[in-house]
Formats: structure tokens, C-alpha cells, sequence
């Protein structure tokens, strides 16, 4: 325990400080706050970090992020109001999600504390004894909620408490406030009249874990007396450079494999594929078609430009073809090539850029300009807004190492002047969007690619190895 509260470096002034102040705590100046596994195993999974959202936050953009497995624990605490009697708290709120984790579980206040403050408790070597902590629980008296922002008033009167005392207490303050029969804020001023933070190990800390997990919490807008602690990723402090696409932005489809399509399709650019191309019927694509394989479209389709197989060619019924047809040609195709390689190089960029961790889900999230990676993938459900401030040139970085997926019917919206053309939306593997979402970006994945029926992606579709696959009355703009 000291151990932990070492790394939290003990301050040498005691007390609250003198005046209300709200202290932005980010990555970069964590202002003395500090992220660490507690009760580490070998097995213990545990990892901390500042964070954009999720969804909005009480105060500014982000918040702590502590996840855990089903042992250890992970702490974000700041060695603070040593020597500080309890009884001068008078505000102590706050703010808590919980994304993943068992019905109970939500992030936990606690202080390092001296049961009785007025006096000494000494070891034989003369320093002042380890007693333990004063934690609070917001299960013990109200329910937790996934996937919302609740606030607690720790000090709020309540018919039983929620305020436990550690085991390793003197004065038997774990006797008379068992995490079995916990204390309202009150009764523990009652029991220890001179309780406090310790003069020596004193820290305020939010905790996630010591059992029950996996879980993914977040934790916010920390309040003691006139003390704000607002918790947040370092924000952007120079303007992004879009990713350079080259070639590839000719494209409304480029993939390394195969490319199908459903019925009644819009598709305003070429479609490259390293395999087959197999359109469904009432297609109205503009551009070229460049295969590695055959191409094969249905009936009804409209096509303004040029098809360029590897392989043999098969039109559909009532097509209509404005351009030429040239079946078994040498591959890889020129154009196809080029574009192919203006991916990598593309993808190169945007894994090389630093980046923002943001949390998993990204619905109900605003974003200003700036590049954003995944803890290892994406989801959304309901919407995203990218939020451009009126800048026009502003762009949008959304990266992760694992997938992206979204649910039917989400969206991404965008903001005060966003523009689609600077939203670039990257995965280290796949990309999977549900039926009737409305998106805008340039979708670039390692892997597959598949687009839900009735989605409109205001963008482009790239993939450097996988499948594209379209459903019915997919629509994009370019």
C-alpha cells in the first residue's frame, strides 16, 4: 500500500487548498494525479488512461478511463488534503459510466484516512501508522446503470449508507462500518468525531476492481468543496493534415479482393477489384469498372464508364453500357495498381499519426478535429458528431487497430462546416456497418468491408485485402 501511494508522491502542504479552482487533470499534466495497478497478479488485466467521452460527459470533452479483469484493480489517485478533518467536507460529488461490468459495480471513492486526527498513532519506529481506508460505494443504496453518466452525492442522507471502512483500520472503524452494513456520512462523523486524511498517506483515490470484473468504467467531475477535478485527453494543439488518398480517391470501391454489389446501388466513381466484380440489378454507377477476374452485372444496370476484366465479361439484361468492354486482359491493371499503392501509402500515414485513446462505443460522442485511435475497436450505435467549429479544413482521424462496426440505423454526423472529404475511418481489420446507417468518411480497412441495405456513406470505400460488399440500396456520395 505505501508502495502504491509512493508513486502517487506524497505533497508536502496538507489541508484544502484556499480557493475554488476547477483543475483540468489530461495526459501530459496529470497535476499530480497518477494511474496504478492495485493488488497486481500475474493474471490481473488492468489499464488506465484519459479518454474522450463517452457519450457527454458532466465537464468538458473526456474523463478516466479504469478497466479491469476478473482480479486487480486499477486507481487513479492524488496524494492530497493530508491532515484534512472530514467534518470541513461539505460538498463531495462525482460522476461515473459504466460501459462493461457486473450490476453493482461502478467506480469507487475512497480516502486514505486517520480515524482520529488529534492524536498520534506510532509505530515503535516512530512513524505514524497505515489505517486503513474510508470507501464509498454507490450500489449499497442506489442502482448503477450501464451505458449513462449518474452523479453521486456521497454526503447525501440516506435511510443506510454507503460508506465502508477497510479492514486494516485501528479504532474499529471496519466494526462499526462493515462493507456488509456500510454507514451513512453522518453516522461515520458520529462513531470518529475526529476523522480524517491521513497526515502521511493521505490521498483521495477512485478505484476500479479488486474483483467481479471484467469491467470498463469511467469516472468524472470530481468535487470537494470548491474543488473541481476535470478529467481529459490532451487536446489537439495543432491542426490535422488530411490523409493524401492519391489515386485511390478516384475510387468508390477499391478492394484487394472481390467487389459485390446489391439491387439498385448508386455508385458516382470507379470500382476496382483485384478479383470479380458482380453487380446486382438497377445499379447506376458512373466511373469504370477494372477487374482482376470476370465481371458480371445484373439486369437493368447503368453504366457510364469502361469495363476492364482479367477474366470474361457478362452483362445483365436491359443494361445500358456507355463505354467499351475488354474482357482477358493482362492484370494487375494499371490504373488498379497505382491506386492500390496510393492506399498503402495512405494507410501508412494514418497508422503513423499519434492519436487520442478514446473509449469503445462512440455513439453519443462529439468530436472536434483531431486523430482518435481505439484500446483495440470501435462500435457505434446511435450517432457520432464531428463537430468542425466552423472550419471547414478541419479533419477527422478515427482509428483502430481492431475493427470498426456499427449498428442499424446509426450515423455520423456532421457539424458547423464538417466536411466528408476529411473524415478517414481506419482499421486494422474489418469494417462492418448495419442496415440503414447513415455514415460519412473515407472508410479504409485492412480487411473486408460490408455496407447493411439501405445505408448511405457520403465517402469512399477502400480495402488493401479484403471483400466489398454491398447491400441493397447502399448509396454513395462523392
Amino acid at each position: 500500500m505505501i508502495g502504491a501511494l509512493a508513486s502517487l508522491g506524497i505533497l508536502a502542504s496538507a489541508g484544502l487548498p484556499a480557493s475554488a479552482a476547477t483543475t483540468t487533470v489530461e495526459t501530459g499534466n496529470l497535476q499530480g494525479w497518477a494511474f496504478f495497478e492495485e493488488s497486481p497478479s500475474a493474471a490481473a488485466t488492468s489499464a488506465g488512461s484519459m479518454v474522450t467521452g463517452p457519450g457527454s460527459p458532466p465537464i468538458g470533452v473526456g474523463s478516466a478511463n479504469l478497466s479491469a479483469g476478473a482480479t486487480g484493480a486499477m486507481v487513479i489517485g492524488k496524494a492530497a488534503y493530508l491532515g484534512t478533518r472530514l467534518d470541513t467536507i461539505h460538498t463531495l460529488e462525482y460522476s461515473t459510466y459504466r460501459t462493461v461490468g457486473p450490476a453493482a459495480t461502478s467506480v469507487s471513492l475512497q480516502f486514505n484516512i486517520d480515524n482520529d486526527v488529534t492524536i498520534d498513532n506510532l509505530h515503535t519506529d516512530g512513524k505514524e501508522k497505515w489505517q486503513g481506508r474510508l470507501v464509498y460505494e454507490p450500489y449499497h443504496t442506489q442502482t448503477v446503470a450501464t451505458g449513462q453518466w449518474q452523479t453521486w452525492d456521497t454526503l447525501a442522507e440516506t435511510d443506510t449508507g454507503n460508506w465502508w471502512g477497510s479492514p486494516n483500520t485501528v479504532s474499529t472503524l471496519d466494526d462499526k462500518c462493515p462493507q456488509s452494513n456500510p454507514c451513512t456520512w453522518a453516522e461515520v462523523l458520529g462513531f470518529f468525531p475526529n476523522i480524517g486524511v491521513h497526515s502521511s498517506f493521505g490521498a483521495v483515490l477512485l478505484k476500479a476492481g479488486s474483483g467481479g470484473g471484467p469491467m470498463d468504467l469511467n469516472v468524472d467531475k470530481l468535487v470537494i468543496n470548491d474543488d473541481i477535478y476535470d478529467f481529459e485527453p490532451t487536446p489537439a494543439s495543432v491542426p490535422v493534415d488530411p490523409i493524401d488518398l492519391g489515386s485511390s480517391a478516384d475510387y468508390s470501391l477499391l478492394a484487394g479482393a472481390a467487389i459485390t454489389t446489391g439491387a439498385s446501388n448508386v455508385l458516382p466513381l470507379n470500382l476496382g477489384s483485384g478479383a470479380a466484380i458482380t453487380t446486382g440489378a438497377d445499379n447506376e454507377i458512373i466511373g469504370n469498372l477494372n477487374a482482376g477476374a470476370a465481371i458480371t452485372t445484373g439486369a437493368d444496370n447503368e453504366i457510364s464508364g469502361n469495363l476492364n476484366a482479367g477474366a470474361a465479361i457478362t452483362t445483365g439484361a436491359s443494361n445500358t453500357l456507355s463505354g467499351s468492354q475488354s474482357p482477358g486482359l493482362v492484370t494487375p491493371i494499371a490504373s488498379f495498381s497505382e491506386a492500390m499503392a496510393s492506399l498503402d501509402s495512405a494507410m501508412a500515414d494514418a497508422i503513423s499519426r499519434s492519436s487520442t485513446l478514446l473509449t469503445a462505443e462512440l455513439g453519443a460522442t462529439t468530436l472536434e478535429s483531431g486523430v482518435y485511435s481505439a484500446p483495440a475497436f470501435f462500435t457505434l450505435t446511435g450517432s457520432l458528431t464531428l463537430d468542425a467549429k466552423n472550419d471547414p479544413e478541419a479533419v477527422f482521424i478515427i482509428r483502430s487497430p481492431g475493427y470498426i462496426s456499427t449498428a442499424a440505423g446509426a450515423s455520423i454526423v456532421l457539424a458547423n462546416g464538417a466536411q466528408a472529404s476529411n473524415v478517414f475511418l481506419i482499421t486494422g481489420s474489418y469494417f462492418s456497418a448495419g442496415a440503414g446507417a447513415e455514415l460519412a468518411g473515407n472508410i479504409m480497412a485492412t480487411s473486408y468491408v460490408t455496407l447493411g441495405a439501405d445505408a448511405g456513406l457520403k465517402g469512399r470505400i477502400l480495402s488493401q485485402s479484403g471483400y466489398i460488399t454491398l447491400g441493397a440500396n447502399a448509396t454513395l456520395e462523392n
